[in-house]
């Protein structure tokens, strides 16, 4: 048993998702959720590691799927 994964979305990979902020201000996250608990959750997730404050590499995984529309 194992996973795959997408070659595209592994280029848009980024361990600091530097693109987050400008992503944020632009209201991207919204066209991912269908409500309110989940938008804070994912929000507050991905704030959290561009701030650096969770060492982990799943979440931005997430992150770069979704910037690519996987």
């Amino acid at each position: 048993m194992g996973w795959a994964t997408w070659k595209r979305a592994w280029k848009a990979y980024d361990v600091n998702i530097k693109e987050w902020p400008k992503l944020k201000a632009q209201g991207w996250l919204k066209t991912f959720v269908y409500n309110d608990a989940e938008f804070r959750y994912w929000n507050a997730a991905f704030q959290s590691i561009h701030l650096q404050k969770v060492d982990t590499w799943d979440y931005q995984w997430d992150f770069a799927v979704m910037k690519i529309n996987g």
